[in-house]
């Protein structure tokens, strides 16, 4: 995926690299707002942090978007700052919607900046709202204080829709009701790349951090080497009553992927779920084709209550994990699934829970620390399926 989107923007952008506008407030800008530079038909649009953006109009076109400029005398030089470009919302609604509604392929590029301040109340996408034929490229870039029904931070909705985040922080949203980072459904996909994290969302119901439905296809790759709660790379800190870090279900998929020098980290996120039912701190996954693999990957210091500390897998749903072949980034493991916690009385299966035909595969992977009042590493029942091979 990631080779045809680097195809389809030089493609489309290779006839006019050198043509751009600029936006800001001193005398050298082309424009003093950002909806009649998209307008513009230059395609790259150079973007100062002199003020915060309070634009509101919908994307429906090809547009790259460069942020980061102290002013326009550097963003015709190329020269980017120290302060990204905040773009926020100060009405009901999305700070940026995307909706590619042409036969063509809208791609829409950020790089440098902020997004905050959106809050669609019953709706959708309180940060960014993508929807249709598009295929959003983020870099650099931080998506917070934004509030939503679905996708606090990003919602992105059908199978022409993908979306690519290289180096962005989505932290402190809030969905009232799934994905209090992403909201991801009907055969779309997300890929989380190099150094990004997902941390302190909330969902009022399912994925705080994630939330995956009707096939959608999820690739994440960020993560680090830190103690647990000294993470800053990664899905962690996020909460919500099922599937504090991720929720999957109806045929989503989930690649956790780390590489040789670091892990993919599913880290001290919360199930606030305080009845008898399965929490899932770490991830929650239900439905048949639904399914996470994880390969080098560390799902550690999640929290629930009674049922599944580190994760939940139901009905059908498949949830792998195991190391790469080849160096990792651990001396003695390459994959890690410890130190999880149920603190309810009746807590079973800190590791993992796995109910109603769910099945596991892991294998070489360190499972260790995991706590719990009754059953302290993992429970199987109700014809699942699990198979262990090779652990420590």
């Amino acid at each position: 995926m990631r080779t045809k989107i680097i195809i389809l923007l030089m493609m489309f952008f290779s006839a006019r690299l050198m043509a751009h506008v600029t936006v800001g407030t001193d005398p050298a800008c082309d424009f003093d707002n950002l909806e009649d530079a998209y307008n513009d038909p230059d395609n790259f649009v150079r973007v100062t942090s002199q003020i915060a953006f309070t634009d509101e109009f919908t994307i429906t076109k090809s547009k790259w978007f460069t942020g980061g400029y102290d002013d326009c005398s550097d963003a015709d030089q190329g020269i980017i700052g120290n302060n990204k470009s905040k773009w926020r919302r100060l009405t009901p609604g999305s700070v940026v919607s995307i909706n590619g509604n042409q036969p063509a392929q809208a791609i829409v590029v950020f790089s440098g900046f902020e997004f905050f301040g959106g809050n669609t109340q019953l709706v959708r996408g309180g940060g960014i709202d993508v929807v249709g034929n598009v295929s959003l490229l983020i870099g650099q870039s931080e998506i917070y204080d934004n509030q939503s029904d679905a996708g606090g931070g990003i919602y992105v909705l059908g199978e022409d829709a993908t979306v690519t985040l290289t180096d962005v922080i989505i932290r402190d949203n809030l969905s009232t009701s799934f994905g209090g980072g992403i909201y991801c459904s009907d055969g779309s996909s997300v890929s989380v790349l190099g150094a990004s994290a997902i941390h302190h969302n909330e969902a009022a119901t399912s994925g705080g951090g994630i939330f995956a439905a009707l096939n959608c296809d999820i690739t994440f790759k960020s993560g680090d080497t830190l103690p647990a709660l000294s993470t800053e790379r990664g899905i962690y800190a996020n909460s919500a009553l099922q599937g504090g870090g991720v929720y999957l279900q109806s045929g989503a998929q989930m690649d956790l992927l780390g590489t040789a020098e670091h892990p993919a980290s599913i880290i001290f996120n919360t199930s606030t779920l305080d009845d008898g039912n399965e929490g899932g701190g770490g991830f929650f996954i239900t439905g048949q084709k639904t399914r996470l693999d994880a390969e080098n990957a560390r799902i550690d210091l999640n929290i629930a209550k009674n049922y599944g500390a580190g994760g939940v897998v139901l009905e059908q749903a498949v949830f792998t994990m195991k190391r790469a072949d080849g160096p990792c980034w651990s001396n003695d493991h390459c994959s890690s699934m410890s130190y999880n916690i149920l603190t309810g009385a009746a807590g079973v299966g800190g590791a993992l829970d796995v109910y109603d035909a769910g099945i596991a595969q892991i294998s070489q992977t360190l499972i260790q620390y995991n706590r719990a009042n009754h059953v302290a590493v993992l429970d199987a029942s109700q014809v699942s399926y699990v198979r262990m091979e090779g652990n420590v």
